[in-house]
């Protein structure tokens, strides 16, 4: 398992969080597509929107290393974990 995947959050509360997003979707009657849950999602969207089909899932696709280089760099953020 990757570095990036084994530091979520337990799949519990991922699943809470979802199961609060849909019951809000389904109350709202909005015909919105995306709605961000959890935490970066709402930039997690933007980025999306921002790369073709084949960039975004080669990027999800790359080993640790290159995918924080990359998102360190579109972010600026210092994302990698420190062991």
């Amino acid at each position: 398992m990757s570095t990036r995947m084994s530091r979520s959050p337990p799949a519990s509360l991922r699943f809470t969080r979802r199961l609060e997003t849909i019951q809000s979707i389904i109350e709202s009657g909005t015909w919105i597509l995306r709605h961000p849950a959890g935490a970066g999602a709402e930039s997690s969207i933007e980025g999306r929107k921002a790369a073709s089909d084949e960039d975004y899932y080669a990027l999800q696709a790359a080993d640790d290393d290159t995918w924080y280089s990359i998102m360190e760099e579109r972010t600026g953020l210092a994302i990698r974990p420190k062991d």
